[in-house]
């Protein structure tokens, strides 16, 4: 049930960590996407967003600085190709 409240990108991004508890890596895939959503808002993400964000994951995550600069990679590109159309 609560696969089906995942957004194509959360999903995508899960999957990347399937080597976490499912629980987990749809957590830690909400919380990157969020955060994608968040920088993208102007329609760019600059590097110092991209350091926050990966930062944010990596303390809050608590998650390696590589698996963090991973999942912002695939948030960001995901929010840029979809932006907020995947919500509805």
């Amino acid at each position: 049930d609560d696969a089906r409240h995942e957004t194509e990108t959360v999903a995508g991004i899960a999957l990347v960590l399937k080597d976490l508890p499912a629980e987990r890596a749809r957590l830690l895939a909400a919380f990157a996407y969020l955060l994608g959503r968040v920088a993208f808002a102007d329609h760019d993400v600059s590097p110092q967003e991209r350091a926050v964000m990966e930062a944010r994951l990596a303390t809050e995550g608590d998650v390696t600085p590589d698996q963090a600069q991973h999942l912002v990679q695939l948030a960001v590109q995901a929010t840029g190709s979809h932006g907020a159309a995947e919500d509805y």
